[in-house]
Parts: C-alpha cells; sequence; structure tokens
C-alpha cells in the first residue's frame, strides 16, 4: 500500500515536470499567447510554465466541497471561468492550444469539437493518456485525434508506460 502511495505521488511529480517542459518548449516553438485549459482544477503547472496571462482555466464547478475556497482560490490566477466545456464560452479560433489533461474520456470525446471549435488553425492539442485505470478508454480518444490531425514529433521523451501525452496539429 506504501509503495503504490509512494509510486503515485513519485509519478505525479514527473508527469509534472515533463509537462512543464513540454509546454516550455511549445511555447519557444509555436506562438502560445493563450491556452485553453477545460476541466482544469487546481492543477498549476500550465500557469508556472506560461505564466498566468496565458492560461485559461475552466471548469463547471470549484468544488467547494473537497478544496476549501474552491479550486479558483487555490490557484490564484486571472483567468478562472465557471463554464461547462461541453458548451465553451469562447469564440471560434480564441485559443493557440487546448491542454486536455485529466479529462475524463467519455468527457473528452463528448466535447472533441468544441476543443478544435475554440482552437485555432494550426494550432495545437495537448491530450495526456491518464492513469491505468482509464488508459484503454483514452485510446478512444487517441484513435479520433490520430484519425483527423498530425501529431507533433517532440524532441524528448514524454511518455511512460502508464501515462502518455501527444501532441497534435489542428487542421480543419
Amino acid at each position: 500500500f506504501c509503495f503504490l502511495a509512494y509510486e503515485s505521488v513519485y509519478g505525479e511529480e514527473r508527469i509534472d515536470r515533463r509537462l512543464k517542459k513540454l509546454l516550455r518548449y511549445l511555447a519557444k516553438h509555436y506562438p502560445i499567447q493563450r491556452l485553453y485549459y477545460p476541466g482544469s482544477g487546481a492543477h498549476a503547472i500550465p500557469l508556472e510554465a506560461l505564466g498566468e496571462d496565458k492560461v485559461f482555466h475552466v471548469s463547471l464547478e470549484e468544488n467547494r466541497q473537497f478544496v476549501p475556497g474552491g479550486y479558483f482560490e487555490r490557484l490564484n490566477a486571472r483567468n478562472m471561468i465557471v463554464a461547462d466545456f461541453r458548451k465553451s464560452p469562447f469564440r471560434d479560433n480564441f485559443f493557440d492550444a487546448t491542454l486536455l489533461w485529466g479529462t475524463p474520456p467519455e468527457s473528452t470525446i463528448e466535447a472533441i469539437d468544441e476543443f478544435i471549435r475554440v482552437t485555432k488553425l494550426e494550432g495545437l492539442l495537448i491530450v495526456e493518456g491518464s492513469d491505468f485505470n482509464i488508459h484503454r478508454r483514452f485510446g478512444r480518444v487517441r484513435k479520433i485525434l490520430d484519425k483527423r490531425f498530425p501529431r507533433i514529433k517532440i524532441p524528448f521523451y514524454l511518455g511512460g508506460i502508464i501515462r502518455k501525452i501527444y501532441v497534435y496539429m489542428v487542421i480543419k
């Protein structure tokens, strides 16, 4: 039991470091002025990597029941929007990139056209294949995106045995 808890914490720190490295790399090579982060919860790594002016956190609720003060108070970021990402309040082609991180596969599939709608042509979809329990269900998301968009090759290691990160270029 302790071993699994240790592995989980260690794994989260490692994947967060990879995400931060990836976002900084992408921002250097692609013009990311606005990153859409639907279903973000209290995850602050994109803020640390890109700065709070560039990241738009969107959550349906702040989960005050589980997080005292809610997610947004913990983040202390500027662009925090309470909204349902399946009906995004943003105009078409508003974001340079969309980060799908820890979003349940079923919700991701349901909202995939919304994510594409708000992401600019030649913008990026950065997608995390979540933990072991839902990895097989995430495979459906990956297959949908693989059929529609080219993957961007990143010159360093992004994956692991259980969690992987994929980057796609949006072409409409």
